[in-house]
């Protein structure tokens, strides 16, 4: 079987989870309310958060981020990002380029100290991918936003723990939330920095 028809085998399965339908209901009426009701913005948005819900169910699931998707979300950021949400071409150029850069040498950092991999090369594409949409300036904010979620889910999983659950977790949802909350907020991130500093 050809990786892109398993590829499209499990992003059909995620399709069907009974979770991705409330899901994306709610993303999309958080789209709305977050660009006003703009037509093309939302749309952009409503899109980026469909393509990373289906990544965070069949990571989920199955423990793996799909080249097909990702690939997906890169290019539909480099068309649209520009198009529709401002971010200068060069911007969505150099984004990946950043995202990769960073993320690769904290996991090869965080490797190196806990002596076993930190993240997976899904991951490292799924962040290169949202640099696309967001850009090198979109970098400190996610960062935020990817520790904020990070520290919660840690607290949930130390306040509730199962028995039989494993230490490690699927980190694909982690970055998709972290990703897309960015790309809704970020303006208001740069907006309370430059407040504090003024």
């Amino acid at each position: 079987m050809s990786l892109l028809k398993q590829e499209a085998g499990l992003t059909w399965q995620a399709l069907k989870n009974p979770l991705a339908g409330p899901l994306l209901l709610g993303a999309a009426l958080w789209s709305y309310v977050a660009w006003a009701g703009q037509g093309g913005p939302v749309l952009a948005s409503l899109l980026v958060a469909f393509i990373l819900l289906l990544q965070s169910l069949v990571d989920l699931k199955h423990g793996l981020l799909t080249h097909s998707l990702n690939a997906l979300l890169a290019l539909s950021g480099l068309v649209l990002a520009p198009l529709y949400l401002g971010l200068p071409l060069p911007e969505a150029l150099l984004g990946p380029l950043v995202f990769f850069a960073v993320f690769a040498a904290m996991a090869w950092l965080a490797g190196r100290l806990a002596g076993r991999p930190a993240l997976g090369g899904g991951d490292l594409w799924l962040v290169a991918a949202l640099g696309c949409w967001l850009g090198a300036g979109g970098l400190p904010p996610f960062l935020l936003a990817l520790a904020i979620l990070g520290l919660a889910l840690v607290a949930w999983r130390r306040a509730f723990p199962k028995k039989g659950r494993k230490a490690q977790f699927p980190f694909g949802p982690v970055l998709a939330a972290a990703g897309w909350l960015t790309l809704l907020h970020q303006t208001l991130y740069w907006k309370c920095i430059i407040s504090l500093t003024v």
